[in-house]
């Protein structure tokens, strides 16, 4: 639930100026200069700094507020004193600022995973709802790399594009870890053909699978015995390309009707 502004305001009092600029000095080295330097923050008038100006946008953006309210809020805690047209133009004027700023941030590299022999790539994808009671959807898709510790794909499409594998590349070698969303024979066969392995959820009757070639696994009868302890069958899911062989693993403590995690581990046809 986003914030409602007394208690931004509340929280905002209660931090002393020392800590305010502790999170100034924190933010990262040369921030002010590329504000400047893409016309974002030009003079120190009513906003003090490109900080400060960063906090506006986060008022709009995170907290999903309307230039008036965010003007409001910014005067209640001291950080600025605007009108909310005065607000908006501001805004305005940080868009490539802001974009500059996100790129720097999803090149921030992760040394546990550099050099690490395999890439993992975690897919997902999430709603984006416009303002405004009859606002239209869209989806935004991504891919993290585990290794970059960044975004390696980012789409977004309206709310009749469906979550897929397909959307971003993902390299021979590699692994693909999704929801069971993203759980299509159409998708696997395409990526196992080419030697990307998978993790990928399931749910008991989204992608079925077979003991042997036409002979279907019953995941309910097979999760009705209780489980004291993480067990796997190797099945096999048909796709447009072939059969291919997959691990169905069903984690302890699971119950009838509820998800299961499989893993792909070969990527030859049968």
């Amino acid at each position: 639930m986003a914030c409602e502004p007394a208690e931004v305001r509340n929280r905002s009092r209660e931090q002393t100026m020392p800590q305010r600029r502790r999170e100034r000095r924190a933010c990262q080295p040369g921030l002010e200069e590329r504000a400047r330097a893409y016309g974002a923050f030009e003079r120190r008038r009513a906003v003090r700094s490109a900080g400060d100006l960063l906090r506006l946008v986060l008022g709009v953006a995170v907290f999903g507020w309307g230039q008036r309210l965010v003007a409001g809020w910014a005067a209640a805690i001291g950080l600025a004193h605007l009108s909310g047209e005065a607000v908006g133009k501001r805004l305005r004027q940080t868009r490539a600022w802001v974009s500059a700023e996100v790129g720097l941030l999803l090149q921030v590299r992760d040394a546990r995973w550099v050099g690490r022999a395999v890439r993992v790539r975690l897919v997902d994808a999430t709603t984006i709802r416009a303002p405004g009671p009859s606002g239209s959807d869209w989806r935004g898709h991504a891919v993290l790399d585990l290794e970059d510790g960044a975004l390696s794909g980012l789409e977004l499409t309206d709310h009749h594009g469906a979550e897929s594998l397909l959307r971003q590349p993902i390299e021979p070698g590699e692994i693909a870890v999704a929801d069971r969303a993203h759980a299509r024979r159409t998708d696997f066969g395409q990526l196992l053909a080419r030697g990307t392995d998978l993790v990928v959820r399931i749910g008991w009757q989204n992608l079925p699978v077979e003991t042997a070639p036409g002979v279907p696994l019953d995941l309910m009868a097979w999760l009705e015995t209780p489980l004291t302890a993480p067990t796997e069958r190797l099945v096999l899911v048909q796709t447009p390309t072939g059969p291919y062989p997959v691990r169905v693993i069903a984690a302890s403590g699971m119950k009838t009707g509820s998800t299961v995690f499989f893993t792909i581990t070969s990527s030859s046809p049968i």
